[in-house]
């Protein structure tokens, strides 16, 4: 890429000061090619000890888990496959995970068979869903086609049909996990087709997990553009809401004196002429209102209300004896003996949780492990007891899915994205209220910009999954939008030099 030809009295475009909050995928990316396009003065501050955000991964013993993302969602059209692909970073020996929950493999052939024609008939008609009825909630429609599906099938035995029953009830509880929502409920029937699917595997292995990837862009950054353990408390940004009184010709002497404040909580203060904000919408909507100095725009304040942001939590539990079969995925049909599990603790209510549970599964490339998919309300209220609590429960539900005494675990580890403050959940979706008030991703990411007559100076950018229309709660969502806002501030000043110049001819 050619390098921009605007020059300044102070240093030129690539001297400007740019910070990134939060070092998460897209902050990463932001930073990564702010540095391929030239730019030398660029800060990264983290809230954490750690890059990453939502990708963690961490080493049990010789292997590593996922308490973040997981996978990359796809192969064609998609930058982290491809970026992956050509550094030799996808695990290709990997068994398909889809297929494995497909598989329905603690079944009965017969069960399995009528499960398997289930998954994939509603999976087709959600897929494929046109907006031909709007008076309709999206649980109407699934649960429409649940019934098209039996009058179809008309299953004969009565213990299949029961199956059928619980395996829509599944079903559900699967959809709440892919949409990252909090409830069927919330989630916006009409707006559903615009998460566009990349083609191909969508649960591609990294080896070494996702976080490996990470080093492919750190080793590019400056390590002294990244901060860690920073917490940002204030963005100013009241220099750039005072309107010029003149239109300047020359772009430094235009902005003078006016910069950005990112304070933190240790009092330190950055200058920035932008400020990229890559936190989640989670943070966002607990912390916008005290964040911003002036607050932001009211498009802005309805995105941030208005965009889902749900939660899934992941319990692994490792043993010394492995009593699964290799890839074993157990999808929880909630059965009526289970609901025995609650009456014994109801004094308990918090056990309830387990109703949420949507599968516990093998866990790639770590064979003692088991993983336990908390889905909805019951992934927020599993985060409010105690690990060792959380261990007996899943236990519990364990031993009653399998019939038979179980040995301890030896370890467990999980997942509590809604209660990290850094976080506050796990990833956006588009909500009933987006669908209501005509919101959606790109009026989260559309800038806030200075007032000034003159030019349209792109003050706060926003980046991260939630801002991206079509890839959002993905990674390569996410990475996207960075790079997106790294070329918005390029192309500014290109586009800063015309403007410039035309004024000089007037």
């Amino acid at each position: 890429m050619a390098a921009c030809c605007v020059t300044e009295e102070e240093g030129g475009i690539f001297d400007k000061q740019i910070v990134i909050i939060g070092a998460g995928i897209s902050g990463i990316a932001c930073g990564y090619h702010l540095k391929e396009l030239g730019f030398q003065n660029v800060q990264i501050l983290e809230a954490r000890c750690r890059v990453g955000g939502r990708i963690f991964g961490i080493d049990v013993g010789s292997k590593y888990i996922e308490l973040g993302a997981q996978w990359i969602h796809g192969e064609k059209d998609n930058i982290i496959y491809e970026i992956a692909e050509s550094n030799g970073l996808v695990n290709t020996e990997i068994y398909n995970y889809l297929d494995a929950i497909r598989s329905f493999s603690n079944f009965s052939s017969d069960e399995r068979k009528a499960l398997r024609m289930l998954f994939d008939f509603l999976e087709e008609k959600v897929n494929n869903y046109s907006n031909d009825d709007e008076s309709k909630s999206f649980l109407d429609i699934v649960e429409g086609q649940f019934q098209n599906f039996l009058s179809q099938y008309s299953p004969c035995h009565s213990i299949v049909l029961d199956r059928l029953n619980k395996g829509f009830e599944w079903y559900c509880k699967f959809l709440t996990e892919v949409n990252g929502c909090h409830d069927l409920a919330t989630l916006s029937l009409q707006l559903l087709n615009m998460f566009k699917e990349c083609e191909g595997n969508q649960t591609v292995e990294v080896k070494d997990g996702i976080s490996s990837l990470l080093s492919v862009f750190l080793e590019a950054i400056p390590p002294n553009w990244i901060l860690k353990n920073k917490i940002v408390t204030k963005v100013d940004w009241s220099d750039f809401t005072e309107p010029s009184n003149e239109c300047k010709i020359s772009v430094s002497n235009s902005r003078k004196n006016r910069n950005i404040k990112v304070i933190c909580n240790d009092e330190e203060t950055f200058l920035a002429d932008h400020v990229v904000i890559t936190i989640s919408l989670g943070c966002l909507k607990t912390l916008s209102q005290s964040l911003f100095v002036p607050n932001l725009s009211e498009t802005k304040k309805k995105a941030i209300r208005c965009l889902g942001f749900g939660t899934i939590n992941k319990v692994y539990l490792e043993f010394k004896e492995v009593f699964w079969e290799a890839n074993a995925v157990y999808n929880i049909l909630w059965e009526k003996e289970f609901d025995g599990l609650l009456e014994q603790n109801s004094d308990k209510p918090n056990i309830h949780w387990l109703k949420f549970v949507d599968r516990i599964a093998y866990t790639p490339n770590h064979p003692n492990l088991l993983c336990v998919w908390v889905t909805g309300d019951g992934a927020v209220q599993m985060e409010l007891l105690d690990e060792l609590e959380v261990r007996d429960n899943c236990m519990k539900l364990l031993q009653l899915l399998l019939k038979k005494k179980l040995p301890k675990p030896t370890k467990i580890l999980r997942s509590t994205w809604m209660s990290n403050t850094f976080f506050q959940g796990s990833y956006s979706y588009l909500s009933v209220d987006c669908e209501k008030e005509n919101i959606f991703p790109h009026n989260l990411a559309e800038p806030e910009y200075a007032s000034s007559p003159c030019s349209k100076h792109p003050v706060l950018l926003f980046a991260g999954e939630a801002t991206h229309d079509h890839f959002f709660s993905t990674v390569h969502g996410a990475y996207e939008t960075g790079v997106r806002e790294a070329e918005r501030i390029f192309h500014h000043y290109s586009e800063e030099e015309v403007h410039s110049l035309l004024r000089t001819t007037k």
